[in-house]
């Protein structure tokens, strides 16, 4: 569902594979100069890919967290 890579860099900066993955939603980097996707774009190119919400919002007491929903 979630991504990220911070401290890691992308050599070929080739981050295409990451819109092929079949759960992901998320995503997060720093953007580098060489890469072929700023963060900005990528977090949009995925979110077009999926519609609806999958996140489901989960409370124990005042407590809450999510439950991430796939198919």
């Amino acid at each position: 569902i979630d991504f990220r890579f911070v401290d890691t860099k992308v050599l070929d900066g080739n981050l295409s594979p990451i819109l092929e993955h079949p759960t992901l939603r998320t995503v997060g980097f720093l953007d580098k100069k060489h890469y072929n996707f700023k963060s900005n774009m990528l977090k949009l190119v995925i979110e077009r890919k999926f519609d609806g919400e999958y996140k489901t919002k989960v409370y124990k007491g005042e407590f809450m967290t999510y439950r991430y929903d796939y198919d």
